[in-house]
C-alpha cells in the first residue's frame, strides 16, 4: 500500500459519476451542512455503492483532510475498496488495517476490518489508534450494524455509534452503504443513522437501464419445508440442509440449469454451459451440488468460508476466466462479489428473508463487461427454493412467458 504523506482530497477524480450517484453525494453534502451527521445510503446491488463512497473525499475536502476510514467485514470488500480508491482517486494514499496488515493515521484513506478493530484484547489498541482519525467514516454493508454488536462497539469507539445520539465526535460524518436497508431479523438501523438518502432499488435500476432485466423460472419439487423450525426469522440451517440437500433436488437443479440457464435451447447441439452462481444452505450442500453439476457436464467448483485465501482466489479466478462455468457457495458470494459475466443464478437455498434473497439475485443483475448485444445479457434466475410461492409475494421476478 502507498504510504506517502496525505495529499489534497479535493483534487479531481478520474471518473464521471452517473447522475443519480452525483445526486446522492450532493444530498449528503446538503444534509451535512444542515447538521445531519449520520447518513444511510441504500442503493441496489450493482448501482455503485463503492464508487459513491470512494468519491466522498472529493465531496468533503475539509473533513477528509483528517482522513477517511472505511469499515468492511470481508477480505473481498477490502480489496474492492482499495482498488476503487486507486482507480478513481489515485492521488490519495491508502492503507489497510486487517490481520497482519497495519496502517497509520497519516494516510488519506484507511480501509479497516471490523473484526480486527473489534476483536477482544488486541482490537482495543488498534481501535484507539483511529479514535480521532477520519473526518468521514464509511460502513460498507451497513445492514450488519446492530445495537450491542461488534459494529456498534467499533463505531462507539470512533464516536459515531449508537451512544453518540447523532452528535458525532469532532463533527465526523458517518455514511452507511447497503443494498438491503432492512435487516433480516427486523431490527432497525435508526439508532445509527438519522437520515436516509438514495433509496434506489432493483426495480429502479432495471427501469432506468443501469441494471439488466431478469427472466425467472420456478422449479417445483416435492420437498415440504413449511414446518421446518426457524431461527432469527429464517429457516434453521441444520434442519433446512437435511431437507433440501439430497440428490433428487440437486439433480433437479442441474437439469434446470441446462433447461432454463442462459444459452441455446436444450435440444440444440450448440448448447453452452451457463455461467452460473448457485446459492446453497451450507458447506456440504455446496460441495454436494458441485459434484452433481459436474456429473451433468456442468463444470463447477464449490467455494466456502473454510477455504484458504489462495484456494478461494484460484476458484474465483477460474470462474471469471471461464475455466469453470459455475460456482456453488454458501454465504461466500452473497456480498462483495462482482461477476458481470454471470448469466444464471440458481437459488437452491430456501429463505424467508427478502433482504437475503435480494442480495443473492443481485449477483446477476450487473451489465456485462464488455457490453453484449441487446438481450444476450439477460440473467436467468432459476428458483429451486420456491421462495416467491411460499411467501405469496413477487420478489423482483419476471416470467419469460
Amino acid at each position: 500500500m502507498a504510504t506517502n504523506g496525505p495529499s489534497s482530497a479535493a483534487a479531481g477524480s478520474t471518473s464521471v459519476l452517473r447522475p443519480y450517484q452525483s445526486s446522492v453525494i450532493d444530498r449528503a453534502v446538503e444534509l451535512y451542512g444542515q447538521g445531519t451527521r449520520r447518513l444511510l445510503v441504500p442503493l441496489a446491488t450493482g448501482l455503485g455503492k463503492t464508487v459513491v463512497f470512494t468519491h466522498l473525499p472529493q465531496a468533503f475536502p475539509e473533513l477528509c483532510r483528517r482522513g477517511t476510514l472505511v469499515l468492511v467485514h470481508r477480505d473481498e470488500l477490502v480489496q474492492q475498496a482499495v482498488a476503487s480508491f486507486g482507480k478513481f482517486l489515485p492521488h490519495l494514499s491508502v492503507g489497510v488495517e486487517k490481520g497482519n496488515e497495519t496502517a497509520h493515521a497519516g494516510l488519506d484513506v484507511v480501509v479497516a476490518s471490523v473484526q480486527t478493530l473489534g476483536r477482544r484484547g488486541s482490537g482495543a489498541a488498534r481501535l484507539r489508534k483511529f479514535a480521532n482519525y477520519g473526518g468521514v467514516v464509511v460502513v460498507d454493508e451497513a445492514h450488519h450494524v446492530k445495537a450491542g454488536g461488534m459494529y456498534d462497539d467499533v463505531l462507539n469507539g470512533l464516536g459515531v455509534g449508537s451512544a453518540c445520539r447523532g452528535e458525532t465526535r469532532g463533527g465526523r460524518l458517518l455514511a452507511g452503504f447497503t443494498a438491503t436497508p432492512r435487516r433480516a431479523d427486523g431490527l432497525s438501523l435508526r439508532p445509527f443513522f438519522d437520515h436516509s438518502i438514495g433509496g434506489l432499488d432493483l426495480h429502479w435500476g432495471i427501469a432506468n437501464g443501469y441494471l439488466v432485466d431478469i427472466h425467472a423460472f420456478a422449479v417445483r419439487t416435492t420437498t415440504d419445508i413449511a414446518a421446518l423450525p426457524t431461527r432469527m426469522q429464517d429457516f434453521s440451517a441444520g434442519a433446512l440442509s437435511t431437507a433440501v440437500n439430497n440428490d433428487v433436488r440437486n439433480e433437479a437443479a442441474a437439469r434446470a440449469m441446462l433447461e432454463f440457464g442462459a444459452g441455446e435451447p436444450l435440444s440444440s447441439r450448440k448448447k453452452k454451459s451457463p455461467r452460473g452462481i448457485a446459492f446453497c444452505v451450507d458447506v456440504r450442500h455446496a460441495h454436494d451440488l458441485a459434484r452433481v453439476l459436474n456429473e451433468h457436464n456442468i463444470s463447477a467448483m464449490a467455494v466456502d468460508g473454510g477455504m484458504n485465501k489462495k484456494d478461494r482466489g484460484r476458484a474465483l479466478a477460474a470462474f471469471r476466466s471461464g475455466e469453470v462455468s459455475t460456482l456453488t457457495n454458501c454465504g461466500v458470494l452473497t456480498e462483495g462479489f462482482d461477476a458481470p459475466s454471470c448469466d444464471t443464478i440458481v437459488m437452491c437455498r430456501p429463505t424467508q428473508s427478502a433482504p437475503l434473497y435480494m442480495q443473492m439475485i443481485g449477483r446477476g443483475t450487473r451489465p456485462w463487461l464488455p457490453p453484449t448485444p441487446q438481450g444476450a445479457e439477460t440473467p436467468r434466475i432459476t428458483d429451486i427454493s420456491s421462495y416467491s410461492a411460499q411467501n405469496n409475494i413477487n420478489v423482483f421476478l419476471w416470467s419469460a412467458g
